[in-house]
């Protein structure tokens, strides 16, 4: 399913660590190109969003000033899904651990907050630190998330950039990095107090686009120095 043996990328690994503003690594191109591209259709993947919704499934709505977004995280019948499970195989996250040195890193295999995000036209998600405890397995810390986008062709008029800060904007932050959501590209970083993230941006994608990507994500029965349990805070509200 990958272009490269684990062993390519582990040789680089050294450079999550010493990433600004917060370690995260990015890593293009890591799944074939024309197998990736059966789950990369924003027309696709919306009707399969429609039918989620009306069967069902694990879907959620976040439509408020600092989020607008569709979650689905009970994909089964999708073609995402093989993705998913790799994301989360014993392989993978074993690589995760090398890399980031999080011993015992635990995949969430529901998806919980993660699985297929889709933002439409005039959606964003602001910057913001995730929640700390898994909600179904209180005993676990969240620890690390993975992003892997499908957006072809993906225009810089359109925002929809990763933005990765140094703090929040109204303690005296700024914008370190912008990563754009390309194609094949995946994103790994560690969650912490500091790993303040979020495309905050309002979108202006045409109406037939969607920012689409997936996302996983890692916990361990260790806390990071964030060991303060909260839900999702957003720099806006602080």
């Amino acid at each position: 399913m990958i272009n490269k043996d684990f062993n390519y990328y582990v040789e680089n690994m050294k450079q999550f660590y010493s990433n600004d503003p917060f370690p995260h690594w990015i890593i293009d191109d890591m799944f074939d190109k024309k197998k990736l591209s059966e789950i990369s259709s924003s027309k696709e993947l919306l009707l399969n969003a429609y039918k989620a919704q009306s069967d069902g499934w694990g879907i959620s709505l976040f439509e408020n000033e600092l989020e607008g977004k569709i979650s689905i995280n009970n994909i089964d019948s999708l073609k995402v899904q093989k993705y998913l499970e790799f994301l989360n195989s014993s392989k993978f996250t074993n690589f995760l651990t090398e890399m980031t040195g999080i011993k015992g890193l635990i995949a969430d295999d529901n998806y919980i907050g993660g699985g297929l995000h889709m933002i439409p036209s005039g959606g964003r998600l602001g910057i913001h630190i995730d929640f700390t405890k898994h909600q179904n397995m209180p005993q676990l810390w969240r620890r690390c998330n993975v992003l892997l986008y499908l957006n072809k062709n993906w225009k810089n008029e359109w925002n929809g950039c990763l933005e990765l800060w140094d703090k929040p904007r109204k303690k005296g932050g700024k914008c370190i990095k912008k990563i754009k959501p390309s194609f094949n590209r995946l994103v790994i970083f560690g969650t912490s107090k500091s790993s303040w993230h979020g495309h905050p941006e309002i979108l202006k994608c045409p109406p037939e686009v969607m920012r689409c990507s997936l996302a996983t994500y890692y916990y361990s029965e260790q806390p990071s120095e964030d060991n303060n349990v909260h839900s999702t805070i957003f720099a806006e509200r602080i």
